[in-house]
């Protein structure tokens, strides 16, 4: 199979822009079809377009399976993009995947072709937070989580400062490669190739993030970019957390500091990673986003 028979080709940091576009008709707030993710990830998950006037698709692969984002356009152009899809695949003799779909385009997916297999993915499901719950750690679910903070307060704050992450870059970068250095898991390395490629072109992307020093050393950092207008995503934080609670003073101080429209945070899925999945349902999750992969039977 050759990207010609697909009429697709590949994705480079020039098509920043374009792609962006048409993730804000989307309007899609699963975390895979953010801009920031997909770049990040683009090393384990290699992507192609095909543009269209009213639609964008994007090719991804993993491993040596290939597959389909949701569309990328206004709602009213769906149908003719997977239309345009599943002709794409047809012509190049290759299995008709998609993946990271949320509930209702699986359905828009089904009306057009019924037969497909559904298979939910849980590994995948986007955790989303109310963004005030996060700041405040208010409730008695949350008082561990607001024990750790109020000592971070309490210990550190003093000699704490909260700074924009664009003023750090080459210092976050140089955190980042002492982190945890001893993982070798694929899936942290992978994210630590991804994360420092995005701090070494943070200029191309709509993201904003900051880092907190500790006696004018960093020790931590996060990065958000908006899903779309009342929520935002967090892409990366990364902390020493040799500091009891940095995590959530890092957390709360960054979202105190969004656009005051964003009401839910998106801290993306688990991967399937245990510790990870303890995690964020021990911050209280306010639902989930389920996510679906559908292929021919």
């Amino acid at each position: 199979m050759t990207f010609g028979d697909l009429q697709f080709e590949a994705v480079h940091e020039e098509d920043v822009y374009l792609i962006e576009s048409f993730l804000k008709l989307s309007s899609y707030q699963e975390s895979n079809h953010n801009i920031v993710n997909m770049f990040m990830w683009k090393s384990w998950f290699p992507l192609w377009k095909h543009v269209n006037e009213n639609f964008l698709l994007l090719l991804g692969k993993y491993q040596e399976n290939y597959f389909l984002y949701m569309p990328l356009c206004a709602a009213e152009y769906r149908h003719e993009a997977l239309k345009a899809a599943i002709t794409l695949f047809e012509r190049a003799d290759i299995p008709f995947h998609l993946s990271c779909y949320t509930e209702e385009i699986k359905n828009e997916v089904l009306q057009l072709f019924p037969d497909l297999q559904v298979i939910e993915i849980r590994d995948g499901f986007d955790y989303i937070y109310e963004k005030e719950k996060i700041i405040t750690l208010s409730g008695k679910k949350l008082q561990k989580r607001r024990n750790h903070l109020n000592y971070f307060v309490k210990n550190y704050e003093h000699r704490v400062e909260f700074c924009d992450i664009k003023d750090y870059l080459d210092e976050c970068t140089s955190f980042l490669s002492n982190w945890k250095s001893d993982m070798k898991d694929e899936f942290f390395q992978n994210e630590r190739m991804g994360t420092e490629y995005l701090l070494t072109h943070f200029h191309l992307f709509p993201a904003w993030g900051a880092c907190l020093l500790i006696d004018g050393k960093v020790e931590g950092f996060i990065i958000g970019s908006y899903a779309n207008e009342d929520m935002i995503q967090l892409n990366v934080e990364k902390a020493n957390d040799e500091y009891r609670g940095i995590y959530q003073y890092l957390e709360r101080e960054f979202l105190k500091s969004c656009n005051m429209n964003v009401k839910w945070v998106n801290r993306e899925d688990d991967m399937g990673y245990e510790n990870l999945r303890k995690a964020k349902m021990a911050n209280q999750p306010e639902y989930f986003i389920k996510k679906y992969v559908m292929r021919a039977r």
